[in-house]
């Protein structure tokens, strides 16, 4: 009886999990293959002298945001300001270092601000001078190229957002380094190959240029949040179905991935609570997206697809299959031969995640980008991403789940990452 009873739910969970599988190499296909063959559109002429307001928030991170202030001085774009938003409850050199170059640089101004990370970019958009608002973070910048680029996009009148592709500058530091390079490219691959297809507004916290006035129009950034990203894309997808974002297709915005584990993990948790807490559980996030089209529905269930539930269904997966695979040569009797078959779904869910990936990763970081990575490295970060970034983003998945139900989890004034460790890039 308990046999018989074992082999019912074995069969069970593994024709679940297959259909969940299949459903997770159809998005795969989706956002990795397609997108490849979709042609680049041609960008207008590029007006040099439109102003441009570089935002930035910052907490007690004043070291790296006078080397990057320094790179950002040397731009080869004409016409910009630099309003730095700084927190006064840093206990650090920052409010001291961005008084500084304030009073030395006559397109630097110093803000203050008490309260949030949300309030301190509205407190950015209420006092830019540009119509077009380039938002960083203290750790991440951009090079030369990239405003001209990003602004040719703004041809399109119901473009609103231009996002640069995140690039991490330490991803060779230490092994917590290699897997924030691993699960971000990931992330990455999700949110750029959707958007190749849709086109919908996806800010990712940094690295986007604004249109002032479409986010004046919106209600701006909410100051009550840790996760004012998140909410701001549902919230425009939700009301302002024709506005439009993009990845463009040569911009990198450049930063760098925490150096322990511990501030990894932290920052993988607040990225699927950025995406939780929105969403809910899946029935719940139909509902709450229910004012939305079709198409933006797709694009939010996906994202929870991939980004929560399809890392624990590739592991998970594996393993059953293999399991499937030996019961029909040791225990004949329990299984009726359908172990070949699943695991062969689970070894094509691993080639076509690896081609996409491959696809996707292996030409930003050796032809494209500043930030060069040997074959060999990109080669063993995406077998990561497959097999161990999985589990880490399965239970760091979970976890925030947990915490968007009990509702511990915590509005902080900045989400800190560790970088005292860091070794900061020479990229010029």
């Amino acid at each position: 009886m308990s046999y018989f009873f074992f082999f019912i739910v074995f069969q069970i969970f593994l024709y679940i999990n297959t259909i969940l599988l299949l459903i997770g190499i159809f998005y795969l296909v989706v956002f990795g293959l397609i997108p490849f063959f979709l042609p680049n559109k041609k960008n207008a002429p590029v007006n040099n002298s439109e102003l441009v307001s570089i935002i930035i928030p910052v907490y007690n991170d004043g070291f790296i945001l006078e080397k990057h202030l320094e790179k950002l001085l040397k731009l080869d774009y004409p016409n910009y300001e630099i309003l730095i938003v700084y927190s006064e409850k840093s206990t650090d050199r920052t409010e001291e270092i961005a008084l500084k170059y304030a009073q030395n640089y006559n397109n630097v101004r110093a803000l203050p601000e008490r309260i949030s990370k949300g309030h301190a970019l509205n407190i950015g958009i209420d006092n830019a001078k540009a119509e077009y608002l380039l938002f960083l973070d203290s750790d991440s910048l951009v090079l030369n190229g990239f405003i001209e680029e990003a602004l040719s996009y703004f041809a399109d009148k119901d473009m609103v957002l231009v996002n640069g592709c995140p690039i991490g500058l330490n991803a060779t530091q230490n092994l917590t380094t290699q897997l924030s390079w691993s699960v971000t490219n990931f992330i990455s691959y999700v949110g750029v190959g959707s958007n190749r297809l849709f086109k919908h507004v996806g800010f990712q916290g940094f690295g986007g240029i604004w249109r002032k006035s479409a986010l004046i129009e919106c209600g701006k950034f909410r100051e009550d949040t840790s996760t004012e990203d998140s909410e701001l894309n549902i919230r425009i997808n939700r009301k302002y179905s024709k506005w439009k974002g993009v990845f463009g297709a040569n911009l990198y915005c450049y930063y760098y991935y925490p150096t322990d584990f511990t501030t990894f993990y932290l920052q993988l948790k607040r990225w699927n609570l950025g995406n939780l807490s929105y969403m809910g559980s899946v029935i719940k996030g139909i509902f709450q997206i229910s004012g939305v089209g079709a198409r933006q529905k797709f694009i939010y269930l996906s994202q929870f697809l991939m980004t929560f539930l399809f890392p624990i269904i590739t592991y998970f997966s594996l393993g059953m299959s293999v399991v499937q695979f030996f019961l029909n040569f040791f225990y004949p009797n329990l299984s009726f031969g359908g172990g070949l078959f699943f695991l062969l779904i689970g070894l094509v869910s691993m080639v076509i995640t690896f081609i996409t990936m491959f696809l996707f990763t292996y030409p930003k970081y050796r032809r494209n980008s500043k930030v060069k990575l040997s074959k060999k490295y990109i080669f063993v970060g995406i077998f990561g991403i497959i097999y161990v970034i999985g589990l880490v983003f399965g239970i760091a998945s979970l976890n925030s789940f947990k915490d968007m139900i009990t509702k511990r989890h915590s509005i902080e004034v900045f989400y800190k990452v560790d970088k005292t460790k860091v070794q900061l890039s020479t990229i010029s």
